[in-house]
């Protein structure tokens, strides 16, 4: 009898970055131990009401297509090299370094590769906390993009 739950396990979601954007264009390192829930970017349009006074019923616009950024949880790893201030992620907040971002979707038992959004843009926040008790390091970083991205393998924003 066929499963007849079509919910899908989302344990297993990746997110990676090009550390190297100049001299390794589209080598993506998946960033290490993260944790929590991963959210691709939130996507938005402004709504505002042109509504004329001879019309009796609303008429609004949409402006262009926003995304907020994705705030990702990692298990933080002082001399990782995906986290670290040399080459990783708090490296890429300090050089305030453009480059592209990857987020693949867990994997399916298909192996379908096509639930990922590619994009370019910045590292905008990092947050160590270290807890004065219990319970690991961790640190917080958003990820802001800006331009064009790729979903599913289509281009966007063109």
């Amino acid at each position: 009898m066929p499963n007849s739950n079509p919910a899908q396990p989302a344990h297993g979601a990746e997110i990676a970055v090009e550390f190297d954007p100049v001299g390794a264009p589209g080598v993506f390192t998946a960033i290490a131990e993260v944790v929590g829930d991963l959210s691709p970017w939130a996507m938005s349009r402004t709504v505002t009401e042109t509504t004329p006074h001879g019309r009796k019923i609303d008429v609004k616009v949409t402006g262009v297509l926003k995304r907020a950024p994705m705030s990702v949880e990692v298990n933080f790893l002082f001399d990782n090299e995906t986290h670290d201030h040399l080459t990783g992620v708090q490296k890429l907040m300090l050089d305030n370094t453009f480059t592209g971002f990857r987020f693949k979707g867990a994997p399916l038992a298909n192996g379908d590769p096509t639930d990922t959004i590619i994009g370019s843009g910045w590292v905008s926040n990092f947050k160590q906390m270290n807890p004065a008790v219990d319970g690991p390091r961790k640190a917080q970083l958003d990820i802001e993009l800006s331009g064009n991205m790729y979903i599913g393998g289509v281009l966007y924003g063109t």
